[in-house]
């Protein structure tokens, strides 16, 4: 059974869905993980530009179809008609396109003008005969049995149109800094309060999200974690795109980490331009030299709010994300 159909746009944010099924899947993580994944895997496993279809997990499928700005992508089981499938994905994604082609190029980020194309979703999957993916039958030798389905012909509010209604606002945040700052802690301490001794580097991006409430607001902050390696450089300047703050983690140290910073807040100007940003010396709790004096200098330098924290227990880190939400939501 097709448990969903997502369109993602190249930063990964989903503009509208459809869904059919019970699984409880977030729409802007399938679009995060495979902004991330697509690109790493390309250019940086193969070394070159090649087409990842599908990816399976332990029960379903996602497969997807994409149009130059755009990916058209269904979360579907592993036992279900794939090509099927994909012929229904390429005629939904040009009748978007055919549809909304003349507005995408002048498009605000708005998803209102898209409202209603659920249906045309629907009409589409019944036209290529998958009615049994999205709406199965119940066995006849088990009468008693019975199938929890969510009938096509009533729309669904997609993700953006339930927070937009919520008051719920989005934002894209980029974390950067050489190789064993603690930018991957910093995340970790804050949505799943834990912290290891282990260092593991990030290979590529890491894509997480975080939600609370400023005041009446709920915010969902989307952290793209990079790794540190110059091996991704590539794919880092790809991925700042739409992005709406930046982290530049230091550790407080470890004084080259500290001096790298204004490579990393180039690497991010050169490739998307100006953006707020953070300065965040981290590693706190730890004694030696620390470099806290530094960090503030060069934050008030470029304009930056500047806050020293610990990944380790946990000082500062949602001081931090709370008044970068704040900050926000006044610009939003």
């Amino acid at each position: 059974m097709i448990q969903g159909i997502y369109l993602i746009d190249h930063r990964g944010v989903c503009i509208l869905s459809r869904k059919y099924g019970s699984i409880n899947i977030d729409e802007n993580l399938i679009g995060g993980f495979l902004t991330a994944i697509l690109k790493f895997s390309s250019k940086l496993i193969h070394g070159e530009e090649e087409d990842l279809q599908e990816i399976i997990l332990k029960n379903h499928r996602i497969v997807y179809e994409s149009s130059d700005n755009f990916k058209l992508v269904a979360v579907i089981h592993r036992e279900d008609n794939e090509e099927l499938v994909r012929e229904a994905l390429r005629k939904i994604i040009n009748q978007f396109i055919e549809s909304f082609g003349s507005q995408l190029q002048y498009w605000n980020g708005s998803v209102q003008p898209f409202a209603g194309f659920e249906e045309k979703i629907d009409e589409v999957l019944l036209e290529k005969d998958l009615r049994e993916l999205i709406v199965p039958e119940v066995p006849k030798a088990e009468p008693k049995a019975t199938v929890s389905v969510q009938e096509p012909s009533k729309p669904v509010l997609s993700l953006k149109q339930i927070l937009r209604r919520s008051k719920t606002f989005m934002f894209k945040i980029l974390l950067v800094g050489d190789q064993n700052v603690g930018k991957t802690s910093i995340i970790k301490k804050t949505t799943e309060n834990k912290f290891s001794t282990e260092y593991t580097p990030t290979l590529g991006c890491d894509f997480t999200v975080k939600q609370f409430e400023i005041g009446r607001n709920k915010v969902r902050l989307h952290f793209w974690d990079f790794g540190g390696s110059t091996s991704f450089e590539h794919m880092r300047k790809e991925l700042y795109v739409d992005a709406d703050a930046a982290i530049l983690v230091f550790d407080l140290t470890n004084p080259k980490s500290f001096q790298n910073l204004e490579k990393w807040r180039r690497e991010i100007l050169s490739s998307f331009g100006p953006i707020t940003m953070f300065v965040v010396g981290n590693k706190a709790d730890l004694e030696g030299k620390m470099l806290g004096e530094e960090g503030l200098k060069y934050a008030k330098g470029i304009n930056a709010s500047y806050f020293e924290t610990s990944a380790k227990t946990g000082a500062n880190i949602e001081e931090l994300f709370k008044s970068m939400a704040e900050l926000l939501i006044k610009k939003e």
